[in-house]
């Protein structure tokens, strides 16, 4: 940084008001020439435009005032008592307004402890407005015509910024979209060294670049910043590093130490978002945090790489987002049918902010949902995961799907079944050794039974099983060389045994009358069944012992009587599968001539 001094020529005279002590003796007029450096002129704003201005004279030996005067415009001469011999002290303040009536004007010591304020960021730096200046010229000896040469100082350092973005590589887009003073000092002395003593002291939020000068910077060209004089001195003198110039937020340096942030949009192959860039003001990069008044600080950003490492600045990357950069898929290469996978991916960089992923796969042997895979069908598939954060990074994975027959089930039949009743079953297949299954239509399958008559097996469009006897068997299918098989026992549930007709009448000699025989279980007239009169044994018992009926073993009866007359008796049967169940039927004969 270097130190510039601004100074200016203004001759013009305005009409004013002035303070006046009693006439005096001998009556000095003294002139004012207002320097002007042409090489540090800053055409940005009015930074040399005098408004008003206030002058006071003191006495150098009694420091009592002796004469002051207020014009609008400047002051080019005043007139006043001077006493041969006696020194001065001339003191001016520009832009600050008529001050004649302070009471902190009274003297030169009460002058030199007053301070200018501000409350808010724009109070003095506000493009357009007019800066406040002080000069001093001490120790004047005053002649009844003198001339003085006055500089005034600009009670304010400006801050100059521009971008040089040459050495910036792989970055799409870097546009500032904020530019702001921070921990700027709310006051300041104007003839004495200022600083901020105290939190209280500091605008956290000073001046801040409008839209025409955000405009300007992103156009390469300098913007400038103006801030009170803040001289904290030299802080970290064993600091060497740029990167080191900072404080830990527990330090009180911290709030009282100007800095300047600066936000920027940032887009690269790697990341995008905001980028905040900080860097304390001083008169060099590592120790001192002296912002002095009149003083033209000139900061160039200049970014290198992908703008993100640290040098003279302190970067915040808080509100920066990381694309992803790289995808491994985790994921066994065999997948079972009948199983779920969850797909395991590492995303990096860790800190990608949208970690999320999209899938696809190219055939329909799977079903990817949530990131959970579904094998449908045997065959090989490929995975594709890609980033959702517009990076379209992918990783591939090939995964086999395995689909294969390790037998059947049969199931939902039960171990019991009465007799008289039904019931359905289902046969699955089973796959990969595992619980996996597969319902299969029982018509598609071979089928045995090793005890016929025990059940009516039915395999047409579903599986049904109904009881006939009581016994234990044991059901088989086959499917594409794969078996299953089933085994059930059959229970007693026949209640009665019914005939039609209900009563035989013979009348006449060698008559066969097959019976039909039905059986019902479990009380319920609707499980009537009419049965093969072979399941049964029959016999006779002739009341009279005249042995006029025979029977066969199909139940049919023959009526040989042996003389004229008459005679009955009981045709009798028992359920050769459960014994405890018989009943019998009266039958008759009578033969007359």
């Amino acid at each position: 940084m270097r130190k510039i001094i601004i100074t200016t020529v203004l001759l013009a005279i305005a009409a004013g008001c002035s303070e006046r002590f009693p006439e005096p003796k001998n009556i000095a007029t003294v002139s004012f020439v207002f320097q002007e450096n042409n090489g540090t002129k800053v055409v940005s704003i009015n930074d040399n435009t005098i408004s008003n201005m206030n002058v006071f004279v003191y006495d150098a030996t009694t420091k009592a005032k002796v004469y002051s005067e207020y014009r609008y415009g400047t002051i080019s001469s005043i007139s006043f008592e001077a006493i041969p011999g006696q020194k001065y002290d001339f003191y001016f303040i520009a832009n600050c307004g008529n001050l004649l009536s302070e009471t902190y004007t009274s003297t030169s010591d009460d002058l030199k402890q007053y301070k200018i304020s501000i409350t808010g960021p724009t109070g003095f730096a506000k493009k357009g407005d007019i800066i406040a200046m002080s000069g001093v010229s001490l120790q004047q000896g005053i002649l009844s015509n003198s001339s003085l040469a006055i500089l005034l100082m600009r009670c304010v350092a400006m801050i100059s910024v521009d971008f040089d973005l040459s050495a910036l590589s792989d970055v799409s887009s870097f546009k500032v979209t904020r530019l702001q003073m921070k921990n700027v000092p709310n006051t300041m002395s104007l003839f004495a060294p200022s600083s901020a003593s105290q939190s209280t002291d500091i605008l956290i939020n000073g001046e801040s670049a409008n839209y025409s000068d955000l405009t300007k910077i992103n156009d390469g060209k300098t913007v400038s910043l103006y801030m009170f004089e803040n001289m904290q001195g030299d802080l970290l003198p064993e600091n060497n590093l740029q990167s080191g110039k900072c404080f830990d937020d527990t330090n009180r340096y911290s709030e009282l130490c100007s800095y300047m942030e600066i936000d920027v949009d940032y887009r690269s192959s790697k990341s995008y978002g905001t980028v905040t860039y900080r860097c304390y003001l001083g008169s060099d990069l590592t120790s001192n945090f002296d912002v002095e008044r009149n003083h033209n600080y000139f900061v160039t950003i200049k970014p290198s790489d992908d703008g993100l490492d640290e040098n003279s600045w302190r970067i915040s990357k808080t509100m920066l987002n990381y694309y992803v950069s790289e995808i491994v898929m985790n994921l066994d290469t065999d997948l079972y049918y009948g199983q779920k996978y969850t797909i395991c991916a590492d995303i990096y960089p860790t800190e990608a902010t949208n970690k999320n992923l999209a899938y696809s796969y190219d055939n329909n042997f799977i079903q990817i949902q949530n990131g959970i895979i579904t094998p449908l069908n045997a065959g090989t598939t490929t995975i594709i995961a890609t980033s959702c954060d517009g990076s379209m990074i992918k990783d591939t994975i090939s995964v086999n799907i395995i689909k294969e027959i390790t037998g059947l089930q049969i199931q939902n039949l039960g171990s019991t079944l009465v007799c008289g009743t039904s019931v359905r079953g289902d046969v699955y297949i089973i796959y990969n050794n595992t619980n996996t299954r597969e319902w299969i239509s029982p018509d598609k399958c071979s089928w045995t039974c090793d005890n016929e008559g025990i059940i009516n097996l039915s395999t047409t469009n579903k599986l049904m099983l109904y009881g006939m006897r009581l016994g234990i068997v044991t059901i088989s299918c086959e499917y594409n060389g794969y078996t299953g098989s089933h085994t059930i026992t059959t229970l007693n549930g026949i209640t009665k045994i019914e005939f039609e007709p209900e009563e035989l009448y013979f009348t006449y000699l060698s008559t066969f009358t097959e019976l039909e025989v039905y059986l019902t279980w479990n009380t319920d007239p609707s499980t009537k069944r009419k049965m093969d009169n072979r399941d049964f044994v029959w016999y006779l018992i002739d009341d009279l012992s005249r042995e006029w009926f025979y029977v066969n073993e199909k139940g049919e009866i023959t009526s040989l009587p042996s003389e004229l007359g008459y005679s009955y008796g009981e045709l009798c049967c028992e359920y050769k599968y459960n014994r405890n169940i018989s009943s019998s039927i009266l039958i008759s004969s009578s033969i007359y001539y």
